[in-house]
C-alpha cells in the first residue's frame, strides 16, 4: 500500500505498528544456523505448495517474504522516526535464500 500511495500519514498512524509486528513475528520464528554465524533459517512451514503437509525448512517463498517484510520495517521506521529493532536488519541480511548454482534457480525448500 505504502509503495503505491506514498501515504506517510497512514504509515505513521497505522502502518508502522502493523509492519513492526510482522517483523517481530518473523524474528521470533527464525533459528540461527549452528554452523554459519549470522545465518538464519525458518523451519517447518507450509509453503505455497500445499502438498508439503509436514512442513518444510527454508521455503524460498517464506524466507523471501520474511526478508522483504523485515527490510520494509527498517525502511518504515526510518520514514516515521520509529524505533528499529536491530534484529530486523540482522535477520533480513542473514536469512537463507537457497540457490542452486548448477541449475541457476531457487529450489522451493531445503
Amino acid at each position: 500500500y505504502f509503495y503505491t500511495t506514498s501515504d506517510v500519514l497512514w504509515l505513521k498512524k497505522d502502518g508502522f505498528r502493523l509492519v513492526s509486528k510482522v517483523a517481530d513475528f518473523f524474528v521470533s520464528k527464525v533459528v540461527p544456523d549452528k554452523a554459519v554465524s549470522g545465518q538464519y533459517h525458518i523451519n517447518t512451514v507450509i509453503p505455497p505448495d500445499e502438498y508439503a503437509s509436514h512442513g518444510v525448512n527454508d521455503s524460498i517463498y517464506t524466507n523471501w517474504a520474511a526478508k522483504m517484510a523485515l527490510e520494509f520495517a527498517v525502511e518504515a521506521a526510518d520514514i516515521v522516526g520509529g524505533a528499529v529493532n536491530p534484529k530486523w536488519r540482522e535477520v533480513a541480511q542473514g536469512l537463507v535464500l537457497l540457490f542452486d548454482e548448477k541449475k541457476q534457480a531457487h529450489p522451493e525448500n531445503a
